[in-house]
């Protein structure tokens, strides 16, 4: 009841904002909200307050929790769209690296759009092939 006490008088006040609505249908609007007002005791208002209190409360940690999921999802998100674009580099420098075929390291590096940590990378997987 007391909801819809709270929508009526919302919609009162939206409609007296517009003055769209007629003299007669805002008089019955306040009759009704008089009405609430008379049918519920206090002791009724007063649980129901706390009812609606608890909801809010009730609603505000759900949205809480859930707006903790989000932006842990966003954290993971943005850590595999990282890894993601790490590996589209690394890829990018192989193709890079096989249409080339440099003789050297030193022209290697004087690829377009190879990075120094590329290099880095070309090293350590070649001291690796040499090895294993």
């Amino acid at each position: 009841m007391a909801q819809l006490k709270e929508k009526n008088s919302n919609r009162q006040k939206k409609q007296e904002q517009y003055k769209k609505v007629s003299p007669e249908l805002l008089e019955k609007q306040k009759q009704l909200e008089k009405l609430f007002d008379e049918v519920l005791d206090e002791e009724t208002k007063k649980l129901l307050e706390e009812m609606q209190k608890m909801m809010d409360e009730m609603n505000k940690e759900n949205l809480k929790e859930l707006l903790d999921k989000m932006a842990q999802e966003d954290t993971d998100l943005e850590k595999e769209l990282d890894r993601n674009l790490e590996l589209f580099k690394q890829l990018e420098f192989e193709q890079k690296l096989e249409e080339a075929r440099p003789e050297s390291i030193a022209r290697a590096s004087r690829l377009p759009g190879v990075t120094p940590a590329a290099i880095s990378l070309l090293l350590v997987h070649l001291k690796k092939e040499a090895t294993g």
